[in-house]
Formats: C-alpha cells, structure tokens, sequence
C-alpha cells in the first residue's frame, strides 16, 4: 500500500462537517465557495456577516469570529492581515484580516455539493462515450510529433472521459442491486417501459463490442516501451511549467499517471483473466435475463388473476342458487376441499429469492401411507441374523490397535524425560499422547498421566526457542520444553 504514513495522519479540514456547529460553518465554508468560484478569493469578516446574519438565527460578530477562528485553527481557511488600508496605529493592532479557502478546503467543498445532488444523479450507459474515448486513444499514434503541451491536454481528455465511463457504469449497476429495483421490477409498472429498458442496454452492449474490438487491436500494438516514452513526456512537460512550490513531487506525479494509463489497458486487455469491459457484457446480459424473468412471471401472473376473477364470479353465481345450508356446504367441499385436512412443512426446494416461473421449481415428494387397515401396506418382517462373529473380530481388532498404542506410549513413560527441542519426529499417537498431558497440566499443575498414573511435571525452556514436532500428518510448532515423569509405572 503506497504512502502508508499519509493515510495514517487525519484530515483536520473535514471537522466543521461533522461538529455540533456545522449548521453555522457550512454556509461560511459554502459562501466561501461560491466567491471562491467568482474569483473572489479574499473575503473580510464583514462580508460574511452581512451575508449571514439573517439565514442564522441570533447570529452576532462575536460568533462569526468563533466560527472563523475553529476554520483557520482546523485549516479550513486561512488568514492575512490587511495592513496596507490600516489607516491608524489602532486599526493595525486589531488586526483586520482576511481570510481565504484552502485548497483542501475547495475539494472537500465540492466532495459536499456532489453528494447533495446525489439523489438526482442519473447514471446512464451510452455508447458514445466509448466512441470518443477510441478517438482520443487513436490519436496518441502521433505522440512523437506532439509537444508535451498538446500531449498533456489530450492525456486529460482520455482520462476524464476514461472515469466518466467507469463512474456511469458502476452507478447504473448498483441502482440494479437496490432493493427499490427489485421492487419495481415484481410491479405491472414495469410492464410499461420493459420494452425500452431492454432495447437501451442492447443498443449500449452493441455500441460497446463495435468500437472496443479496434480499442483492443490498437493497445495490442502498441509497443512495450509506450507507458515509459509516454510518462516521460508528460514529465517533461511538468518540469518545463514554472511553478510556484520548487518541491513538486515528480515520482508522485509519474506513478498516479502510470496507474491510470495501466487501468485504461486492462479495462480492455487483461492477459490474467476477464478483462472489466467484458465482464461488464456479462453483468449487463444477466440484468436483460432478470427483466425478461421478471416480465414473463408478471404476465402470467396478470393473465392468471384476469381469469380466476371470471371463475369466482361464477362460483358466486352457483352460491348464490342454493337455497339450503346443507347444499351450499357440499357446493363448498367440491369448490374449496374437505374442512379437515392434513399440513405438512418442509423445505422449499426453490433455490433463489427471485421471481421466478412456477414450473422451474422443482416438485417435492412426500410419502403418505393410508389409515385404511385394509390398503395398507403389510409390514415386513426383517429375519435376525447372527453378528457374533462380526462383533469378536472388531473386538480383537480395537484390543490389538489399543495395546500397539500401548506399548508406543510406555516408552516415554520408561525414560522418565522427554525432550520436546528442534525438530522431533513422531508418530501420530505419540503426538496427540503428549499434547494432551501438555494440555491437561497447564490446566492442573498435580495432574497424573492417564495411561499409567504417574505424576509429571512440565519444565519449559527459552521462549525464543521453538520446538517443530513432525508427524506424518503434518507439523506442530510450540516452545521448548522437558516432560519429567515421577515415580514406577
């Protein structure tokens, strides 16, 4: 991750956004902004009073002096003193300043006025901007004989066209994953503009694949050299533009601008895998299948309730003829079934939450036996069979397994230590024998080995030191340390 250390430090400037004054520092930060854009860079504290006062209610001098004060200290604004209009010794000491945006200040202003015309954003998938981009890229073919000045304004271009692309198109998905889209999607609203939604993302997926096939076959020929000639001369153009800070920081510059240059090429050409824009085609192909899904559900739902309303309304009718009780209970059982009838739950094999055709879900079986003795199945009769013998062998079989444990255990048990240093090799027993009197002393420092009952104790070594016990099953790494047995088995 680059510049670790910057992303560690915080960003004083955002804190009037966020503080319990904000109703009063934003519309100073925001008419700072507006001047800002009419090149009234310098603002003096009367200006802003005499724009404020009557939008904040009680508002004083005395408060817009606060205010500006908690905006320079959080490098907000910044101030100078007017002393060239100072017309006396009493003026200068009061110091009449000025004060002006900085240029965090302006970003984050803008950052603010976009995310409140975010709710009337409307992204769009044009296949135009895909067009002039192929225009642009074709263009850098005569990079050689361009001067960095026209080089650097058509690098501009690129890259402003480049990122309006990206935002439009991810805006416009993410509008597909909310949970409103879902909503209007299952709505007979949808029915009316189903036609032209499908027809505008066809036309866009058609315009794509037209102009990104010569996009691709143009970066495919580019040398392998290009990104560096290319960074190169827009460097040089930066260094040849007098600036006002001399510490500009020109490695900065060349890796952003190579980041954009390798985003560009593998939103079209991605040698490990799909590329962006054709994973793009895959997501827009799949959200035409949704609306063409959801469409067809709605219009057989709407057909089938168009024809049901005929049903009921001569089920009605018949209802309506029957002059007794009784017969309108039987008109009843054979309309809407038997009043007694048996549930059953389960699980619905219906794999997605999406509105989906009936039939695609498949069908669940459930047995049911009849209460009729009569038509009920016989019960058969299962015949005992002898497992005696089955049963002596897997008891000879678990009596030999446990006594070959046995005897690979008791040699610990015969050397009273065991030395658990570097590399020790052991078996799967011998491992899972003596991780757990490692497990059950730390739990009690008294407790006795449970195979043979002996007292042991645990003396641990270096803690810089480890131990890698291998078994065939793999490695286990733990400190240094020395199992002491106490005591005759």
């Amino acid at each position: 991750m680059d510049n670790f250390e910057v992303l560690q430090k915080a960003i004083t400037e955002t804190k009037y956004l966020s503080q319990e004054n904000s109703y009063r520092y934003r519309p100073i930060m925001r008419f700072f902004y507006h001047k800002y854009e009419q090149a009234e860079n310098w603002l003096y504290k009367e200006d802003i009073f005499e724009e404020l006062k009557d939008k904040i209610t009680n508002y004083t001098l005395d408060d817009l002096e606060r205010d500006l004060a908690f905006l320079v200290d959080n490098l907000s604004l910044t101030t100078v003193q007017d002393v060239k209009n100072a017309s006396s010794i009493e003026e200068f000491n009061l110091k009449r300043l000025r004060y002006q945006m900085t240029d965090y200040a302006i970003v984050i202003e803008r950052m603010t006025i976009e995310l409140e015309e975010l709710e009337v954003k409307v992204a769009s998938l044009s296949p135009k901007r895909f067009e002039v981009l192929k225009s642009y890229l074709f263009q850098l073919k005569n990079m050689d004989t361009m001067t960095p000045e026209e080089l650097t304004d058509l690098w501009e271009r690129i890259s402003n066209e480049f990122q309006n692309i990206n935002l439009n198109y991810q805006d416009f998905l993410k509008k597909f994953q909310e949970s409103k889209t879902e909503e209007l999607l299952q709505s007979a609203v949808f029915l009316e503009y189903k036609n032209k939604m499908v027809q505008y993302l066809k036309e866009f997926i058609q315009g794509y694949l037209n102009q990104a096939d010569m996009i691709k076959a143009f970066l495919k020929q580019l040398p392998d050299d290009f990104s560096v000639h290319f960074i190169a001369k827009l460097e040089q153009y930066q260094k040849d533009t007098p600036k006002i800070y001399p510490d500009f920081n020109y490695e900065k510059f060349n890796q952003v601008n190579l980041g954009r240059w390798k985003s560009i090429y593998k939103w079209f050409i991605n040698p490990n895998g799909k590329c962006e824009g054709d994973r793009l085609l895959d997501v827009t192909s799949s959200i035409i299948s949704q609306i063409t899904k959801c469409a067809s559900s709605l219009i057989e739902l709407h057909g089938n309730m168009v024809q049901r309303k005929e049903e009921y309304k001569h089920i009605c009718k018949l209802f309506d003829r029957m002059s007794k009780v009784s017969e309108a209970r039987k008109l009843s059982n054979a309309v809407f079934g038997v009043s007694s009838v048996s549930h059953y739950k389960g699980f619905s094999n219906c794999k997605t939450d999406s509105l989906i055709l009936s039939y695609e879900v498949p069908p669940t079986m459930i047995e049911v036996l009849p209460n009729d003795k009569k038509i009920r199945q016989e019960k058969r009769h299962s015949i005992i069979v002898d497992k005696s013998l089955e049963k002596k062998e897997a008891l000879l079989e678990y009596e030999k397994k446990e006594q070959e444990k046995r005897e690979i255990l008791e040699k610990f048990v015969s050397e009273k230590i065991v030395n658990l240093k570097g590399n020790v090799y052991l078996k799967k027993e011998e491992r899972q024998y003596l991780l757990n009197l490692i497990s059950r002393a730390r739990i009690d420092k008294e407790a006795k080995e449970p195979m043979f009952g002996l007292k042991y104790k645990l003396i641990f070594g270096d803690t810089k030191e480890k131990c890698h016990i291998i078994s065939e099953d793999g490695v286990f790494v733990l400190q240094n340390l020395q199992i002491v047995f106490e005591g005759e088995s």
